[in-house]
């Protein structure tokens, strides 16, 4: 007769043979295909708008995207952060589907649902250094 102990250590061992391939997929976030660029503030991605146009992806709050018309995918407000947190992962994913290579996302400073916000955002995405772009 086969045992309770040896079952779930035969369950236990097959279920730990497929792990995830990245630790985040077991929780059901999908890892950024594209690089995201994260400048140290919504002046400087709109001085990166200039200066490069076309050529990235701009994620960024409807406020900064009156100032971008072309190559955007607007997130809400600012005024309003649980539109934005709402429309982050889609906004990422869209990020994904898009023909350019790599995007710019815009900073949100501020407390509360915000940090959470920041800290997605800072995993999915690549500081700007100086110059850098």
């Amino acid at each position: 007769m086969i045992s309770r102990e040896y079952l779930i250590k035969l369950y236990f061992q097959k279920t730990m043979n497929k792990a995830p391939d990245h630790p985040v997929q077991s929780i059901g976030i999908t890892r950024q295909e594209k690089k995201l660029y994260l400048p140290d503030s919504a002046e400087e991605l709109l001085r990166i708008y200039e200066k490069c146009g076309r050529k990235y992806i701009y994620i960024c709050s409807s406020e900064t995207a009156e100032k971008i018309t072309e190559n955007r995918i607007i997130l809400g407000s600012r005024d309003d952060p649980y539109m934005i947190a709402s429309k982050l992962y889609d906004s990422l994913r869209k990020l994904d589907n898009c023909s350019e290579n790599e995007g710019i996302i815009e900073p949100f400073p501020g407390n509360g649902i915000y940090l959470s916000i920041m800290n997605r955002i800072k995993k999915a995405s690549v500081k700007i250094m100086d110059g850098e772009l």
